[in-house]
């Protein structure tokens, strides 16, 4: 499948490419007209059997140089090839938000934004009229502008959903993690003389915290909302979601609830890949 996007400036076509690219698609942002038929040539003896790319006012040599002649020639690539074009449009005002939000000028204009977009969308009309599929992207969220494409297209979502807990000692800094854990609430094992040179790993330091009804309490209502979140989070805002476990030195408490929580994950939740880290378990 050989699939073009274009659209109006700021109206998410580097997201719908990125969509494309995470299910499987090979990806190229704006490929020159004249280049585009001797690519198309040299992807047909691969095995690359998907493909997209952007078309757009950064080209300015297709829109701005010999316009007319440059359409009949991409019109006559969407027939040999029977390829797919994706317009993508979006509200002035929403547009505009987008280009402040990012402090970013329209290609068009630097100083009125307002008049480079009326003149894109005279420059598209016609790109606009003969697309197979348009979407208005106004109110859409990354994750609306992922099932529309895909339900237009006939694609199946092909993405891997990670979860990936990290253990780490608040003394030694935060991890960079998407949900902070802090078990420092549970009784430290640290004080306890032959358990203190051991870590979570330890079948002692966990039979240990697990004589504590806290510590069950803890993880149950710990994973009622894990198991809450990963089902409203992965493949809707991120496929990844890192979850750091912080105890204060990392090396009992965080690594022993990393362990149990993965456990707990990996047998009940499906077709997702759990991962888990220990970052400080060998620190002193």
């Amino acid at each position: 499948m050989i699939v073009f996007i274009t659209g109006i400036s700021g109206s998410g076509k580097n997201t719908a490419l990125k969509i494309l690219e995470d299910n499987s698609f090979f990806c190229i942002d704006n490929l020159p007209i004249q280049l585009i038929p001797k690519f198309l040539e040299i992807i047909s003896f691969t095995n690359i059997k998907d493909i997209a790319l952007t078309i757009d006012v950064r080209l300015k040599d297709f829109f701005f140089n010999n316009f007319e002649q440059n359409l009949n020639e991409f019109f006559l690539i969407l027939k040999q090839y029977d390829a797919k074009l994706v317009f993508l449009d979006c509200k002035d005002e929403i547009l505009l938000n987008r280009f402040k939000a990012n402090r970013r000028n329209h290609p068009l204009s630097v100083n009125n934004p307002l008049e480079g977009i009326a003149k894109e969308r005279e420059l598209m009309k016609i790109l606009k009229d003969k697309a197979h599929f348009y979407i208005d992207t106004s109110f859409f969220t990354p994750y609306d502008l992922r099932n529309t494409i895909l339900a237009l297209l006939n694609l199946l979502p092909n993405v891997d959903l990670t979860i990936k807990l990290i253990s780490f000692g608040f003394k030694y800094g935060l991890v960079n993690a998407d949900i902070i854990l802090d078990v420092r609430l549970l009784k430290n094992p640290f004080y306890i003389d032959e358990l203190s040179n051991k870590t979570g790993l330890d079948l002692e330091v966990q039979s240990y915290l697990l004589n504590d009804n806290l510590t069950l309490e803890f993880i149950n209502k710990t994973y009622n909302y894990l198991e809450f979140f990963v089902a409203n989070y992965l493949g809707k805002v991120k496929n990844i979601l890192e979850i750091g476990v912080g105890c204060t030195g990392g090396k009992h408490r965080s690594v022993f609830v990393v362990e149990y929580l993965y456990n707990l994950l990996s047998q009940n939740i499906p077709n997702i890949n759990i991962l888990k880290e220990h970052r400080d378990i060998s620190k002193n």
